[in-house]
């Protein structure tokens, strides 16, 4: 109510016994249980959560216990219970280009070369509601290929 018509003007149209109701009540009528969630206050929690993940992996050397590896089985989720086409999941040879890294082989080298692919624009802060002036367009990102090692 308070994101998608905060002034109740779409209720007060079509139910116009409500029109004299004030718009803050709208939302919550008398006697209601206000909501088991409020969700600007979930969704503020969630972003310091993810923030503090975010600074967790950003100052870790080594990312490589936080990825996980490729499955044992790649029949996807609830395959036997809905009809699906799942043949590409069945053949015994799986044409991966490229390969998949053996992210428990990699060297202390490859490991930081690794970094650079998920932290490389972590320094780029989040979009702001305001629009912001364009900033001219540099090419300082550069990374490192493991698909060479």
């Amino acid at each position: 109510m308070d994101r998608c018509d905060p002034e109740g003007s779409f209720i007060k149209r079509w139910l116009p016994e409500l029109r004299s109701i004030p718009p803050e009540q709208l939302g919550s009528p008398p006697g209601y249980l206000p909501p088991i969630l409020n969700y600007k206050e979930a969704r503020q929690q969630r972003v310091q959560h993810l923030e503090k993940l975010r600074q967790t992996f950003r100052h870790s050397t080594d990312l490589v216990p936080h990825l996980a590896g490729l499955p044992e089985q790649w029949l996807p989720f609830g395959w036997e219970q809905f009809p699906s086409e799942i043949h590409w999941a069945l053949q015994p040879e799986r044409d991966l280009f490229p390969a998949p890294l053996d992210l428990q082989a990699l060297d202390t080298e490859e490991r930081q070369a690794l970094r650079t692919w998920f932290v490389a624009h972590l320094e780029i802060s989040p979009r702001s509601r305001q629009k912001a002036s364009p900033k001219p367009k540099t090419n300082s990102s550069l990374q490192l290929s493991l698909l060479e090692l």
